[in-house]
């Protein structure tokens, strides 16, 4: 039996080193803000989070879509106070994508 579990723990750590980066990009390995949507600009949203408000940037390169998936595309004219929102976060801090519920 211990020979076995010696076996063992190096293929699972092997294993959870191989999942962890997978998941990470399961999202794109973009950070991402999320919460209520305080204000919008024509170049940012503020977004209100369980932290405080978060000011994104946006650009004519930010995408906006309804659903947590890219096949419903929207407009930054939907957006509006108190909106639940997730921004996708481009490496600049800019936001990439803009999603909201897909009922709103």
């Amino acid at each position: 039996m211990i020979v076995d579990a010696m076996k063992t723990r190096p293929v699972l750590f092997a294993l959870a080193l191989l999942i962890v980066p997978a998941l990470a990009l399961a999202h794109g390995g973009h950070k991402h803000v999320s919460g209520t949507i305080a204000s919008v600009g024509e170049a940012s949203i503020v977004v209100k989070t369980s932290t405080g408000n978060v000011s994104v940037s946006t650009s004519p390169e930010t995408k906006y879509f309804r659903g947590s998936d890219t096949k419903h595309p929207t407009t930054a004219d939907e957006l509006k106070t108190g909106m639940r929102v997730v921004v996708h976060l481009g490496g600049d801090g800019k936001a990439l994508e803009v999603h909201i519920p897909s009922g709103a």
